[in-house]
């Protein structure tokens, strides 16, 4: 990283905005803050729709702060606003074979709908115990990136990066625990909801959604989760990490006495510097484990993507 960037994460809950500036160790926080209410894009059909969401309102008021800081925009919406699917397919397949096999996916699952009415990336996972090879595509509308822009054009940057959260917690993981090498399971809780994912070789093993309303549910869903993967996807896992702007400390204890493995907080900001206040330094301390799919989303991808 050589140059500012600013990472937008339109997470369930609300939006969290950071802006990070190249330092002789990587990256050092500028910049932090959010919203108090989310922006809904599935619901938002248009700039007028925008323009009456109160979290669109926050987001403006939030964003004259740091407009013209940085050029390079990097975004990241939640699976929620992303349609995910997994299918067989050797891990051969070139990147037209690919694209051909995704087109057909698409044209199955909506038959009204243009291909080129979506974004596309195409993740290569890790095989399954049985040895079968499978391909992730997650798909967001361009409707919904259409609208991003319109958010965002206030920075008066260029959105060059457009991901869904559970690929960019991936990054923040890699970036942040370098010293960690193995199979991991991540769980990010937000809202009802907790996205899951399990990474092996630094490449997506597993993904899912689960519901997340309350402690109990939460842990339930982590054992559960837990002997899904161990079942059918990997042999072994090192470590559970979880973060989310839902994640409370009774819920992360209750993990912690139920599971085998070792349970802990991801912290999104373990190696990064920041030029903060002491005030700043605090709230970002606090709420750290909210802003990692920011930090994820700032450096370059760790997983191999093809945008088909």
């Amino acid at each position: 990283m050589t140059e500012p960037v600013i990472s937008v994460y339109f997470a369930p809950d609300r939006t969290y905005i950071c802006l990070f500036e190249p330092d002789g160790k990587g990256l050092s926080l500028a910049y932090v803050n959010s919203t108090a209410d989310p922006i809904d894009f599935f619901l938002a059909q248009s700039e007028e729709d925008l323009q009456v969401d109160q979290g669109y309102a926050q987001l403006q008021e939030v964003l004259m702060e740091i407009a013209g800081a940085a050029t390079d925009i990097r975004v990241v919406v939640p699976l929620s606003s992303a349609y995910l699917y997994q299918f067989p397919a050797p891990s051969t397949l070139k990147k037209d074979e690919v694209a051909e096999l995704l087109e057909f996916e698409i044209n199955q699952r909506f038959p009204n709908r243009n291909p080129d009415e979506f974004i596309s990336r195409v993740y290569q996972l890790e095989p399954k115990l049985d040895g079968s090879s499978m391909l992730m595509a997650i798909l967001v509308e361009q409707r919904i990136r259409d609208l991003v822009g319109v958010a965002l054009q206030s920075l008066g940057g260029e959105i060059t990066d457009f991901t869904t959260s559970q690929v960019a917690a991936h990054d923040a993981l890699r970036m942040n625990y370098p010293e960690q090498d193995g199979c991991f399971c991540l769980f990010n809780v937000s809202e009802k909801y907790a996205d899951v994912s399990v990474v092996r070789n630094g490449k997506t093993a597993y993904i899912n959604t689960v519901p997340a309303e309350d402690t109990e549910q939460i842990a339930d869903s982590v054992g559960a989760e837990m002997r899904t993967v161990l079942e059918e996807y990997v042999p072994f896992v090192d470590a559970i990490y979880m973060f989310g702007s839902t994640l409370t400390k009774d819920a992360l204890e209750l993990c912690k006495t139920r599971e085998e493995v070792d349970v802990r907080r991801l912290n999104g900001m373990r190696m990064l510097t920041t030029t903060l206040g002491d005030r700043e330094r605090a709230y970002v301390s606090r709420v750290a484990h909210n802003l990692v799919c920011c930090v994820g989303a700032a450096i370059p991808s760790g997983e191999f993507a093809a945008e088909v």
